[in-house]
């Protein structure tokens, strides 16, 4: 089974993997550790399901990087 992740803290996780600007706009108290998380999140996951809105494949390229 492929891992998936249920991320209630962040409901617009598929649309900041196109668009950085929207997760520089989510409030956070360090950036650095934001980022870091997510980067972690997206190596681990193969499918996201986020707060709101419908579970995603994360893209093979956000694996390796």
């Amino acid at each position: 089974m492929d891992p998936i992740v249920l991320f209630d803290g962040y409901s617009k996780f598929q649309d900041d993997l196109n668009d950085e600007s929207i997760l520089n706009s989510v409030a956070s108290d360090s950036r650095e550790l934001q980022e870091l998380n997510r980067n972690k999140i997206l190596k681990l996951a193969d499918y996201i399901v986020p707060g709101h809105g419908p579970m995603f494949k994360v893209p093979e390229s956000y694996k390796n990087s």
